[in-house]
C-alpha cells in the first residue's frame, strides 16, 4: 500500500473477501515521504518476518493499521476527497464497533483531534487519532461496554488487559476494582493516541 507506518512493529488489519484468499508481501522500502511523489522510494530486497492471525467475527471494508501511539484506517479513491472521506467513515466505525462511543460522539472528536494524510498519486488517505487525545470520561463507557457488545477479534486482546488495569488501580488506591468481567480498554488510531499510562499491547 506504499505506507511508510507499514513498518516493524505495525499490526495491519486486512479484510477478507474471498474464501482461501492468500496474502502477498512485496516492494518494500527502505525510506518513504508521505506521497512517493516521483513514482519511487528507496526500493531493496528485504527479508520480513510477519504474524499472521486469523479473526473470525470482525467485519469491516477497508484496511486499518495500529501503532504503539495510533490506529489509523486507509481509504483509496479519486478524487482526494473520496479517499479522505472513505478513511474517515471507517475510523467512526471503528470507534463505534469496537471502542463505545456512538458514531456521532465519534465523529464529534475526529471533528477536534483526527488526522488526515495523501500518499501519493493513487489518492490513498489515512485518517487516524492518538489515543491520548481521547477524554477521560470515555474510559467509564468503555469498561462497561461489553456487557452491551461481547468481545470479538481484536479486542478479545483488551478484556484481560482492562481487568489487570483496574486491579492495579484498586491496590494502589484501596478501592474495590470497578472493572466487570468482559471488559476493556481503549487503544486506537485512525489517528488516536494512547493514553502514556496505558501499557502497549
Amino acid at each position: 500500500m506504499d505506507l511508510p507506518d507499514v513498518a516493524p512493529g505495525a499490526v495491519i488489519y486486512l479484510p477478507v473477501n474471498a474464501p482461501g484468499g492468500l496474502l502477498y508481501l512485496g516492494d518494500c522500502h527502505a525510506a518513504q515521504g508521505d506521497g512517493e511523489l516521483c513514482g519511487v522510494a528507496i526500493e531493496h530486497p528485504t527479508v520480513t518476518t510477519v504474524q499472521i492471525d486469523l479473526i473470525k467475527g470482525w467485519n469491516f471494508r477497508w484496511a486499518r493499521l495500529e501503532t504503539a501511539e495510533t490506529i489509523m484506517t486507509i481509504g483509496s479513491g479519486r478524487p482526494m476527497e473520496d479517499a479522505a472521506r472513505i478513511a474517515y467513515r471507517e475510523l467512526v466505525r471503528w470507534m463505534a464497533a469496537d471502542y463505545g462511543f456512538s458514531e456521532i460522539d465519534a465523529y464529534m472528536l475526529l471533528t477536534q483531534v483526527g488526522k488526515v494524510r495523501q500518499y501519493g498519486r493513487s489518492q490513498i488517505h489515512i485518517g487516524s487519532v492518538h489515543q491520548q487525545a481521547i477524554p477521560s470520561r470515555s474510559e467509564e463507557r468503555l469498561l462497561t461496554n461489553l456487557a452491551a457488545h461481547p468481545p470479538v477479534g481484536a479486542r478479545l486482546f483488551r478484556l484481560n488487559e482492562a481487568e489487570d488495569l483496574a486491579k492495579r488501580r484498586s491496590r494502589h488506591s484501596g478501592q474495590k476494582s470497578r472493572a466487570e468481567p468482559g471488559s476493556f480498554q481503549f487503544r486506537s488510531q485512525a489517528a488516536v493516541r494512547r493514553p502514556a499510562r496505558f501499557p502497549a499491547w
